[in-house]
């Protein structure tokens, strides 16, 4: 176990959440989400594996949940079939099942592509397949996700609970903003390496990507479509919000203007999905109650929203370069040749595993 400069951050969440209780204390919870590439330990004994700042509090949540009396119970309740979380279930056995013995039944017999790390850094190389300590690593986190959920929704069923995760996010959303804009500003005002101290899990950064003149937006995170993804949640949690109460309005720009400014393909297809999803199902909830007003106002503020961050975040003179690197040309770039290479071969191995899978962690696609 290796500890870094932001060891003692994971012991302030945990502390937090310790003296406040899981309630009171959720906010900590979504406060470090911000922090993708700080990590609280590393662990060279399983192929240099991070653990984020964010895994030690969660892990922090769940047995402070799961500590008082009756919450094992309601979680077994809740996990029942029929319950909400019973949903998930097949699931998680599926995964459980092809992390542990996919590769193992498999071994050798599939060619994938794979991470590897040497010298510090990570590249992802067409390996035979075999069992590796990604698939703990991925497994653990995978599973540390659906108990989050789990006992978030355990703890925060009472009626004001709303209220809590409300103020969590909000919290979320101020980080990522502020951690954002640093990274983007640092550089214009000479402090090159004023994110470095928080980047301490053994991730590759990308931070020094620039398209058309243009530095993506990184952020807390390893490489700009990671930062996009959790951009792309905190736009859709305050776009509902707005949408169902009129506030929130102010963030969702915000966060939307961070989604064009990362440059990434995939969070820009993504985030168009999104939009359309949400003014869709707005629609559809505007026509049950018979209102033609929020509908309209859907319809007409997103797109200003919008015109407004392309003018002014990307420029309107490098608007056709980036249509063009992101848009028109990214199959025929070596970036979008390589996830195609990695997604093909995924699918290959899909089918040849008998439509089983070769395991979680097993395997690079995008």
């Amino acid at each position: 176990m290796q500890f870094v400069i932001t060891t003692p951050l994971a012991l302030v969440a945990a502390a937090l959440l310790i003296w406040l209780g899981p309630v009171r204390g959720f906010w900590v919870l979504p406060a470090t989400l911000p922090f993708g590439v700080t990590a609280a330990v590393n662990l060279p004994a399983l192929g240099g594996t991070s653990l984020l700042v964010a895994d030690i509090a969660s892990l922090c949540f769940i047995a402070l949940v799961l500590a008082e009396r009756g919450r094992l119970a309601g979680l077994f309740a809740f996990l029942r079939v029929g319950a909400p979380g019973g949903l998930v279930l097949p699931l998680v056995a599926v995964a459980i099942l092809g992390a542990l013995f996919g590769p193992r039944l498999f071994a050798d017999q599939i060619e994938v592509f794979s991470l590897t790390r040497a010298h510090g850094s990570g590249a992802v190389t067409p390996v035979p397949l075999a069992p590796s300590t990604g698939n703990l690593a991925q497994l653990v986190r995978f599973g540390l996700g659906l108990a989050v959920f789990a006992c978030a929704a355990l703890a925060l069923s009472h009626k004001n609970g709303a209220h809590v995760v409300l103020r969590g996010v909000w919290i979320a959303t101020l980080l990522h903003i502020g951690v954002s804009a640093l990274s983007l500003v640092a550089p214009f005002l000479g402090a090159v390496d004023v994110m470095s101290w928080m980047r301490t899990a053994n991730y590759e950064v990308l931070d020094h990507q620039a398209i058309g003149g243009i530095k993506r937006l990184v952020g807390g995170f390893p490489e700009a479509t990671a930062h996009g993804r959790m951009t792309l949640g905190l736009f859709g949690f305050w776009a509902i919000v707005a949408l169902r109460t009129g506030r929130g309005w102010w963030l969702a720009a915000l966060l939307l203007a961070m989604l064009l400014r990362s440059l990434s393909t995939a969070t820009w297809i993504a985030m168009i999905v999104v939009m359309m999803g949400l003014c869709l199902a707005h629609i559809s909830q505007a026509l049950k109650t018979r209102s033609t007003v929020v509908p309209v106002g859907t319809i007409a503020v997103v797109p200003m929203v919008c015109a407004c961050a392309v003018a002014a975040l990307l420029w309107v003179p490098q608007v056709p370069v980036l249509w063009d690197n992101l848009v028109a040309s990214k199959l025929d770039s070596h970036s979008g040749q390589q996830r195609l290479a990695w997604n093909a071969r995924a699918i290959a191995a899909f089918w040849d595993s008998g439509g089983l899978g070769v395991g979680l962690g097993s395997l690079r696609g995008s």
